[in-house]
This record gives structure tokens, C-alpha cells and sequence, in this order.
């Protein structure tokens, strides 16, 4: 392992055994506090066991390090000589600047990856930081891991949307993070930003996720639409019609009812409004998928099956999400709903619509067709606040509602991880992503599209662990600006880097843990919390509780040997950052961040790709 020389004079050790306490740094020479600190108690950490995260290597992968121009936005120098980064005139003595590994590419300026860096930096000032861009095309993800890898990284934070990951089965990029952990780095990827509440239940409904949907298997029921009610005729206008352009003999539909009942229309009551606000298109993007493999030369797979899911707003029409794409059915990237006619974007109340979804299975009258796998949605708005009630609002059955981790951000091998406001009364930001996983098949196969399916569904418990978002920082400004060029970060995004952080500090400590054992000592020593929702686990909800960094290494310290007798004690690099908490703002509206490869999601008051 690398052992990083920062201030002049000051000796750094990678030590076997508990070091003195580091003495405490100037809080002058950081611009911005250490908001987690005092949460976490990282700050602790750092001064009770003497350690900066010195001598580990922490890999970052977001969207872009440094496209925003300046003088508008900071730069690198910037936050290098306000102390938020290190390298070469770092007021606080860390010298050595951000490595990168895979550059930038062109057309992105949002420079999330660099406010994630800053985080990571407030928590392990002494760690070696790593740059590596996931890019815009799905297969740069898995690059930007392998090049990690090569770099000799101990840690890798990732806060990578994939919509083009299967839900239902390990990925590609699941199976990679399998691998390098197996080499001995730990992986932590962020849970996600897509839970959407009921903000207005409907009686005798609770305040609970409702934004996404799955069934472990679907259940074919004649489309018993009125033919009356227009908007109802023209989803069967839809369907006649796709079934004559797939050649189909027959078709029917979900009954989304999980019970005796039978129903084909799942009614959503929305805020298209919140959405328009954000997003002068209005666009509400929808990813629907079935457990069939995925895979095969050019992601073809082996998909049978075909199925639609169609969209009705009240009195509006009908809009189809296609997953009908000849050469990837399963594949459809990220299908957005086309609102911007149902509203007047200068309005700026929040009107409801009613959205009906309807979701139709075409027979070609051969047996492969017929197949009733899992199949279901969700709704990545990234951490806007879009739903208000919903017909089918809690799990029941073989349904579960609300589940919005997916692909590689839910793999069995990576630390995911959820984010808490913890600055505020909340102890879970209300978009956070909840789990479980399950998977139906087995692990995505590139070279032959094919998948066994599983004898019984696997679930995986998702999230693994609560981590503080909200933190300030002076690169992404889509938060709330706390000072002149300073705002705060939101999301899972800004949740990961800091429990990066706290794991750098473990490493040091003890640079044999695997991870698996960080993981476990992780989980072990968090501060438990209680799921908000009363129909959600905490499992899927808040995982084993809120990071304890002073606990964490508590136990890490128990299980290192003794130092030997007489041994003069090992005196680290002093430790920065002030414990300082301000007020967070509302979360969940502007300001949270989740880089998305290949598919439209609104942030913010824009959209990026």
C-alpha cells in the first residue's frame, strides 16, 4: 500500500496497533466544515485513533471532475487552496492531488464527481483520491471500474444510474463489483433517489412509498376495458392496434389486483406540476421490465415474452411505453411519459392528474410466448416529489410497491448506500431508495444472452447502511447556497462519498480488513434506526442504521495486535475540518444529485443525460 508524504516534517505510517491521538488542526484552514463529523462521529474518529484515511486509495466514478468553466463556477485550484481537495498548496498539508484515471467526456459540465471528491476529503483528508468517469454509454461504467482497479484503489464510491441494468437478475457491472471486491476493494454505490411518497393518501392509506411496482409473476386477465369511457377506448384502440403491427393472435392483460378481484387499470393520482417546475419538457420517465434474461451480442437477449405498458392521463389520451425494441425488448433504456401538454408550465400550483396504467401481453401463438414471468417499473425522477396517492399502495402478496433499487446500485457485492437527513428532524430523506432486490434468474450473461432461471426468487436485503447527505460543498450548485459559492449537496450521492470516507479511515487503521469484514464491522456498529414507513421493513428501508465512524473503529481497534512493548507511539497528520452543523433545507426537491447513463432524468430545474 502507497504511503502518501503530505506536510513537510510530518512523518506518515501505515501502523499495526492503536496511535496516539492526533492533535487538532487549525479549523482556518478548510473554507467549508465537515458537516458529517459530529453525525457520524468522524471527527472523533480521526482524533480518538489518529487517523486521515493516510496511505489508502479511495476511487471516485460519477459523471465529470472539471468541465464547469470558471471564473463562473470554482475550479480544481480552487478547492485546493480552500482546503476542500487536495493537492499542491492545500493550506492544511495534503499535497497530492487528485489522480485521474479516466478522464472526462465532452458535453458534460456538472462536475458532480468533483463535489463528491470534496466529501470524501472533509472525512479522510489523508486519503489518495482517484477520478474516473462512467461516461454516457453504459460499457464506460465497467471501464471506469477496471481502471480503478489497475490504479491499486482500496475503495471504490460509485453514484451511477444505469437504467439500462436488468432489474430481475445480476448485471454486468454487478458481476464487477463481485469481482474486484473478491480482489479485495470495497464498493460502495449509491442506493438512489426514487422513492416517491404519497403525500396525500387516499383513507385509511398511510404516508408510504408509492413509486414503483413488481410482481413476482404476472397474471393474465381478459383487458376488460369500457369501450364507453374514452380514455379506456383508447387504450383498447392502442392495443388492437399493436397487436395487429406485432402479428400478435391474442393478447390480454395484468390484473393488477393481487387478491380475487380482477383489475386492469392501476390508478396513480400525480403532481405533474412539481414536475413541470423542474423541467420545461415535463417529462416523467418510466422503466418497465420482466424477468427475462438479458445479454447477448449487443445486450439482444433471449427475451420471449412482449409486453407494452400504456399511460392514460384523465381526458389526455393514451402514451405508450414501448419496450417493443426488435433487437433489445428488454433493454428499453429509460421510456419517458410526455406531459408537457396536460398543463400550463407558467402555473406554478401543484394541479393532480389521474394516471391510469394498463400493461398488455401479445401471443403469437407459439409456447414461448406464453410465459408469465415478474415484471414491473419504476419511476426515476431522481428525488422529485411527483406522486400523491395511489390505488395499489402498500405491498401485498406476490406485489410489492415502492421498490426503486435496481441494477448494479442493489448488487449483492456492493455497499449500498441510503441517505439520511439527519441535520434535520428526518432520520430518512424521503427519496431515498428502498429496497429489497430479488432476482428470478441467473446472472446476466453477455456472450450467449442466456440465464437459468432461479429455482426460488433470491432476495437481496438493500440498503446496507444509512449515510448523511446535505453536506456543504462550493462545485454543484443545485442545492441551497449556505454562503457565496457554498451549497448543499442532497442524495445518495453525497451520502456515498461520505461513508467512503468513514471506510478510509477503517483501512487505515487496520489495512488487512477485508471487505467483507468492513462490511460486517460496518453493519455492526451502526446506530439502529426505525423504517418510517409503517408497511416497510427496516431492511428496505434504512438497512442496519446510521454509520458510527468512532464505533467503527472501535471494533477495528479490538481486533489489532497489541504495539510492542516500548514502541514510541505513531504520531499521524493532524486532523481538519470544524464540527459544524447547519439547518438543512428541504430535501428532496433541488440540490440531489445521481449521475444517469443513457437515460433522461430530471434534476434540479434541467434535465441531463
Amino acid at each position: 500500500m502507497t504511503v502518501v508524504t503530505t506536510m513537510a516534517a510530518v512523518a506518515v505510517m501505515v501502523f499495526a496497533g492503536v496511535p496516539a491521538a492526533a492533535s487538532a488542526a487549525p479549523t482556518s484552514c478548510r473554507t467549508v466544515p465537515v458537516d458529517a463529523d459530529p453525525i457520524l462521529h468522524s471527527d472523533a474518529a480521526r482524533s480518538e485513533f489518529g487517523v486521515d484515511g493516510s496511505g489508502v486509495r479511495v476511487g471516485i466514478i460519477s459523471n465529470s471532475f472539471s468541465t464547469l468553466p470558471s471564473p463562473e463556477y470554482s475550479s480544481v485550484d480552487d478547492n485546493i487552496a480552500d482546503g476542500l481537495l487536495p493537492g499542491p498548496g492545500n493550506p492544511c498539508g495534503y499535497t497530492t492531488p487528485v489522480q485521474i484515471v479516466v478522464a472526462d467526456p465532452p458535453g458534460i459540465q456538472d462536475d458532480e464527481g468533483r463535489s463528491m471528491a470534496q466529501l470524501v476529503h472533509g472525512i479522510a483528508p489523508g486519503a489518495e483520491l482517484f477520478w474516473a468517469s462512467a461516461g454516457p454509454q453504459l460499457g464506460e461504467m465497467g471501464t471506469a471500474i477496471t481502471e480503478l482497479q489497475k490504479a491499486g484503489v482500496d475503495v471504490i464510491v460509485d453514484d451511477v444510474i444505469l437504467p439500462g441494468e436488468p432489474f430481475f437478475q445480476e448485471s454486468t457491472i454487478s458481476q464487477q463489483i463481485a469481482a474486484v471486491r473478491a480482489a479485495g476493494i470495497t464498493y460502495l454505490s449509491a442506493a438512489g433517489n426514487d422513492t416517491a411518497l404519497a403525500r396525500t393518501p387516499r383513507p385509511k392509506q398511510d404516508v408510504t412509498p408509492i413509486g414503483g411496482w413488481r410482481t413476482e409473476q404476472y397474471r393474465p386477465v381478459a383487458c376488460d376495458l369500457d369501450a364507453k369511457d374514452p380514455d379506456q377506448k383508447s387504450v383498447l384502440d392502442a392495443i388492437t392496434s399493436d397487436a395487429l403491427r406485432q402479428d400478435a393472435v391474442s393478447f390480454d392483460c395484468l390484473d393488477f389486483d393481487p387478491g380475487e378481484a380482477v383489475d386492469v387499470v392501476s390508478n396513480i393520482t400525480t403532481l405533474p406540476a412539481v414536475v413541470a417546475v423542474s423541467d420545461k419538457e415535463a417529462r416523467l420517465p418510466i422503466v418497465f421490465q420482466w424477468a427475462e434474461p438479458f445479454g447477448g451480442p449487443e445486450g439482444t437477449g433471449t427475451a420471449k415474452a412482449r409486453f407494452e405498458m400504456f399511460v392514460t392521463f384523465a381526458g389526455q389520451g393514451t402514451q405508450v411505453i414501448e419496450t417493443l425494441i426488435p433487437d433489445s425488448p428488454l433493454r428499453s433504456s429509460s421510456p419517458t411519459v410526455d406531459i408537457t401538454n396536460l398543463l400550463d408550465p407558467t402555473d406554478l400550483t401543484a394541479d393532480e392528474l389521474d394516471m391510469d396504467i394498463t400493461i398488455v401481453r401479445y401471443l403469437d401463438g407459439t409456447p414461448e410466448s406464453d410465459l408469465a414471468p415478474a415484471l414491473g417499473y419504476i419511476v426515476p425522477t431522481d428525488g422529485l416529489q411527483w406522486a400523491v396517492s395511489a390505488e395499489y399502495w402498500r405491498s401485498e402478496g406476490p406485489d410489492e410497491v415502492g421498490r426503486s433499487i435496481v441494477g448494479h446500485n442493489g448488487a449483492p457485492a456492493a455497499i449500498t448506500v441510503a441517505a439520511t437527513g439527519a441535520t434535520t428532524d428526518e432520520r430518512l430523506e424521503m427519496f431515498s431508495s428502498i429496497g429489497p432486490v430479488r432476482y428470478f434468474l441467473g446472472p446476466e450473461d453477455d456472450a450467449t444472452g442466456t440465464a437459468e432461471r432461479l429455482a426460488e426468487p433470491r432476495k437481496i436485503v438493500k440498503p446496507t447502511i444509512l449515510s448523511v447527505d446535505g453536506s456543504q460543498q462550493t462545485v454543484y450548485p443545485q442545492g441551497p447556497e449556505t454562503a457565496p459559492g457554498v451549497w448543499r449537496f442532497y442524495g445518495t450521492s453525497s451520502a456515498t462519498p461520505v461513508a467512503g470516507g468513514v471506510v478510509a479511515l477503517a483501512l487505515q487503521l487496520d489495512p488487512d480488513l477485508t471487505p467483507d469484514e468492513v462490511e460486517t464491522l460496518l453493519t455492526e456498529t451502526a446506530s439502529p434506526v426505525a423504517s418510517p414507513y409503517v408497511s416497510i421493513a427496516d431492511d428496505d428501508s434504512v438497512g442496519a442504521g446510521i454509520i458510527d465512524a468512532r464505533a467503527l473503529l472501535t471494533r477495528v481497534a479490538e481486533g489489532l495486535p497489541p504495539l510492542p512493548a516500548g514502541a514510541p507511539p505513531v504520531r499521524m497528520l493532524p486532523v481538519t475540518g470544524a464540527a459544524s452543523v447547519g439547518t438543512a433545507w428541504g430535501a428532496g426537491v433541488l440540490g440531489i444529485g445521481l449521475l444517469a447513463v443513457g437515460a433522461a432524468v430530471v434534476v434540479g430545474r434541467r434535465q441531463r443525460v
